[in-house]
């Protein structure tokens, strides 16, 4: 009991201090503080996956965002001398504009957090996915339904993956005893097998959206440098 509170207690702590870290990203005018503040959020994110049990995702974000992204935001940064922001007047269609897509992309992160499962009832959203759809994900389900006193509460930190959940995982119709014997487990396959097969579209519509990204931030640079 207590140790899950404790996990409930950290969470909590650095899911707070990443969205804080987040909001002065964009709220200090200064490019090198929000370039100090993006370096803690993704701290506290990569904190948050360890948590999970999720290693190399944690990995992957310190060392490729924590990394080698923000360095080379700083760079940029000292290289273009960039002073702090100054006061501009905007319009009134621009202020709308802006609260109407951040209250869209607002909607749709509620939308999908509601609709987890387990998110509703406080349950854990991988053994409720696992009892929902009859597939383990994440986890050992049977695991905890035999010892309901450990199942940890959304806001926790999740069931680690095992060499049964991965055997599954790599063939639904393998036997009970086969997966009992599987002692080798391979995290990054299964990441590359989820997201390409349950997460293929949304998968590929955020590749769509960073290249959109890109090609906005180089149409933005050549309009300066004419200027």
């Amino acid at each position: 009991m207590f140790e899950t509170s404790l996990c409930q207690i950290l969470f909590y702590v650095l899911a707070a201090l990443a969205v804080l870290c987040a909001a002065g990203v964009v709220g200090y005018r200064n490019p090198v503080n929000s370039a100090m503040c993006m370096a803690v959020c993704f701290a506290m994110v990569a904190a948050i996956f360890f948590g999970m049990g999720a290693q190399f995702l944690g990995i992957v974000q310190l060392i490729v965002y924590a990394g080698a992204i923000l360095v080379l935001f700083l760079f940029v940064v000292m290289m273009l001398d960039i002073h702090d922001e100054g006061q501009s007047r905007g319009s009134y269609l621009h202020a709308a504009v802006g609260v109407l897509v951040a209250g869209f992309f607002a909607g749709l992160i509620i939308k999908v957090s509601l609709n987890l499962p387990g998110a509703m009832d406080n349950t854990c959203p991988a053994i409720a996915l696992c009892e929902s759809a009859g597939e383990l994900l994440i986890g050992d389900a049977r695991q905890v339904s035999e010892a309901p006193a450990a199942a940890p509460q959304y806001g926790g930190c999740l069931p680690e993956l095992n060499a049964a959940a991965a055997a599954r995982m790599e063939n639904p119709a393998i036997s009970e005893a086969d997966a009992a014997k599987a002692t080798s487990i391979s995290d990054v396959k299964l990441l590359g097998k989820c997201l390409y097969t349950h997460y293929n579209i949304p998968f590929v519509i955020l590749g769509f959206a960073l290249l959109s990204g890109t090609v906005g931030a180089v149409a933005l640079a050549r309009k300066i440098r004419k200027d």
